[in-house]
């Protein structure tokens, strides 16, 4: 049985704050976090985050657009040892055996576009970026990866009155509607948690969907 679910996105490499957090929320082996896509790039340590969360059992992981655009070189690098990558993904990556470099592979190509839950009776839809082209009918099989991975939702108008959608991608600082910038922002049926984790000033951010507790490192 489930006993708490907690949400979080756009990590980027930043292992100690993924760390830091992973305390603070003190999640039992019941709990089940689920991570909005954005493993990789920017921050230092990208591969170290996907292999933390490939080996946490109570851990479901959406595929974001950088997770989803590294791949193809990845794939690259493994088969091309004497490249030297530039971003911190490709140079620690490179520094993998190589059947971990599989598994990182396997596990990034293998991620979902999206998760549809239910919380004390709340419909949640979590996705990475958002519903491009949104229909009120349309399945959500029916999106395309780049309509749920790499679009940035109208946050000024609700996708659904009886569903709310949680989202990364889009950093709070930088949404205009909202008014509380480097928190996460609820409004309009959305619930948006990147807090812009890898840039300066930003912090990594998570919320327990049972009781609407905010977490920030």
């Amino acid at each position: 049985m489930i006993m708490a679910v907690y949400i979080l996105a756009d990590i980027h490499g930043m292992y100690d704050k993924f760390m830091r957090m992973l305390d603070k929320i003190n999640m039992t082996d019941e709990d089940i976090l689920y991570v909005l896509g954005d493993m990789v790039d920017r921050g230092p340590h990208p591969i170290k985050v996907v292999q933390k969360i490939m080996n946490m059992k109570n851990v479901r992981t959406l595929i974001g657009n950088h997770d989803s655009g590294v791949i193809g070189t990845l794939k690259f690098f493994a088969m091309n040892d004497s490249y030297r990558g530039d971003t911190s993904t490709e140079r620690e990556f490179q520094t993998l055996d190589q059947q971990e470099k599989m598994n990182v592979i396997e596990f990034l190509s293998e991620l979902p576009y999206y998760y549809d839950i239910s919380v004390n009776d709340q419909q949640y839809i979590l996705v990475h970026g958002g519903l491009g082209n949104f229909s009120p009918g349309k399945s959500l099989d029916e999106y395309t990866i780049d309509e749920i991975v790499w679009t940035r939702p109208d946050f000024s108008v609700p996708y659904y009155t009886d569903r709310i959608v949680v989202c990364g991608h889009t950093p709070t600082q930088l949404i205009e509607e909202n008014d509380r910038p480097r928190y996460i922002m609820k409004k309009n049926n959305y619930i948006a948690i990147d807090c812009g984790a890898c840039f300066r000033g930003g912090r990594l951010a998570a919320i327990c969907l049972d009781t609407g507790e905010e977490f920030y490192v």
